[in-house]
């Protein structure tokens, strides 16, 4: 049986909502994350995780590509930025999907910026997670943007 016991809301502060001042090249940083994770290795069970973000990306967009490049890559050595197809873009916002085949399965990332007050969202899905034991997980973050 499942326990719902744990279950919180957390709230964090919202920054000012603004417009971007280049839609087409700015850099985000995440104010909240969240994880879901199975680990079949050792506990046996389903995890959720929410905290507060500390992820940042630069993105940039030119024609139906938007480049992104986390600071997590850039700190590891990476330089080349992924380009995301992008699937929707307007003067409010613009939405970029990147699928990716590696060893273990398949990513597919989702990026969508509402160019209007700065606010994003970025989720990435795994189909196979080596860190738990093979299973699908997901994370999100909840970014704002200048």
């Amino acid at each position: 049986m499942v326990s719902l016991a744990a279950e919180k809301e957390l709230k964090f502060p919202l920054t000012t909502l603004s417009s971007l001042i280049n839609p087409d090249q700015c850099k985000c940083e995440a104010i909240v994350s969240a994880g879901l994770y199975a680990n079949t290795i050792q506990n046996k069970e389903i995890l959720g995780q929410l905290s507060k973000g500390t992820d940042k990306i630069s993105i940039r967009i030119e024609g139906n590509i938007l480049y992104f490049l986390s600071n997590a890559s850039f700190e590891t050595g990476e330089a080349k930025a992924a380009q995301f197809q992008i699937l929707h873009k307007s003067d409010e916002q613009v939405l970029g999907v990147l699928n990716q085949e590696t060893p273990q399965g398949y990513t597919v990332d989702i990026f969508t910026l509402n160019k209007n007050n700065g606010m994003a969202v970025w989720t990435k899905t795994r189909s196979s997670d080596l860190l738990s034991g093979g299973t699908p997980s997901g994370q999100s973050f909840y970014l704002k943007c200048k």
